[in-house]
């Protein structure tokens, strides 16, 4: 495997509130996977060498030059832009530097963050010798249609029981569209087959989807991951509004009711307890069902 090339991009694609940070960091355990770049992430649209982000999302030159790389993502999905080239600028943007004293790398930037978040943990990542490079981003209705057989990407999908996706989505944003669009992306992913998946809700399954992702990569499992899982880290921690979270966990929305909380945390201990599905969820029920969710995920050992 050579870095930078198509084959070398780990694209962890993920349903919103399924577990994208806790399985960044699953994958940035092994020593032979980069820190993950996030689809968030603003780059020079022209790549010059001399541009530098101020760290905030607008640059020296102005925000007409400046592009998410998610933008580059689903154009690169869609066929509109070479595998290659989504890559250069995945690298680009790991060798942008700031112009925040000290000036340094964003690559620096990321190991810092890195750091921190697995020092909550008690943690120490190895040392990194990257064969991969790790991009993450969200699935969704932009990326309806896509034919992922025809990407070269490397593709790993989490998946958690949707309904608890939904009332995660629903506590944090207070917005009923973010939480049909996880569920379309449920149904995006669900079709990709050449893709190792996370389940991330089902604790004594992880060591194994870990193990076969890995080899998928036909990489070696790593000590640092076995820590990592037997750690402990929160997946999808939602708090109350009142405290202040850990870079591990999100806050409730502070425009939701509280009385619209109160059922969705109701409706999240029905279904952990199997006690079946709240009257707030029905209509995320009903589309699930129209998704035929219920029946695609039972391989995955998810029922409802």
């Amino acid at each position: 495997m050579i870095l930078g090339s198509p084959a070398s991009l780990i694209y962890l694609l993920t349903p919103q509130h399924t577990g994208t940070h806790f399985t960044r960091m699953l994958l940035e355990t092994h020593p032979e996977i980069s820190l993950g770049v996030a689809e968030s992430r603003r780059i020079d649209g022209e790549m010059r060498p001399d541009y530098c982000p101020s760290g905030n999302g607008h640059g020296p030159h102005g925000t007409a030059n400046e592009r998410m790389l998610d933008e580059f993502a689903v154009r690169c999905m869609r066929g509109a832009l070479e595998p290659a080239e989504f890559v250069r600028r995945v690298e680009y943007c790991l060798r942008q530097r700031s112009h925040a004293p000290p000036p340094r790398s964003f690559a620096e930037q990321l190991a810092a963050t890195a750091r921190h978040d697995f020092g909550q943990l008690g943690l120490e990542l190895p040392p990194k010798t990257p064969r991969y490079l790790l991009f993450h981003g969200h699935a969704g209705p932009k990326l309806r249609g896509v034919d992922f057989s025809a990407c070269p990407f490397q593709f790993v999908v989490t998946l958690r029981h949707p309904l608890l996706a939904v009332i995660s989505a629903l506590r944090r944003t207070n917005d009923p569209q973010v939480a049909e669009d996880l569920l379309q992306a449920f149904d995006i992913v669900l079709d990709i087959r050449q893709a190792g998946f996370v389940c991330v809700d089902q604790t004594e399954r992880l060591p194994a989807d870990a193990e076969r992702v890995f080899a998928m990569l036909n990489l070696t499992p790593h000590e640092a991951t076995r820590r990592y899982l037997s750690a402990g880290p929160a997946v999808n921690r939602t708090i109350s509004r009142a405290r202040r979270p850990t870079s591990l966990e999100e806050q409730e929305s502070a425009a939701a009711e509280p009385a619209t909380l109160a059922a969705l945390a109701d409706a999240r201990q029905r279904l952990l307890d199997g006690r079946g599905i709240h009257p707030v969820l029905d209509r995320w029920s009903a589309l699930t069902a129209e998704l035929k969710l219920p029946q695609r995920m039972v391989r995955f050992g998810y029922h409802w």
